[in-house]
């Protein structure tokens, strides 16, 4: 993996593979303004899914974008 900052990985993963915004919003189906918050403030997605996918496109895991794991959720019915 490329060295980055903690600062603001996601941004700096996608300027090092010289991916504009717009591309990488493309390529990983999520909108502009999702990959900005989340570029911006660190917010993670809201989707395990989502997660990987960014993070796959940028040669990381999401755990190394600071996106932690979120608990399993227990079904109702399990309960």
């Amino acid at each position: 993996m490329a060295v980055m900052s903690m600062s603001n990985p996601i941004r700096e993963l996608r300027k090092q593979q010289g991916l504009p915004l717009e591309v990488a919003c493309k390529l990983a189906r999520v909108s502009v303004r999702s990959w900005w918050c989340w570029e911006r403030w660190g917010i993670p997605p809201r989707s395990r899914e989502t997660a990987v996918r960014i993070a796959n496109l940028l040669g990381a895991t999401p755990e190394e974008l600071g996106w932690k794991p979120e608990k399993e959720e227990v079904s109702r019915d399990e309960t």
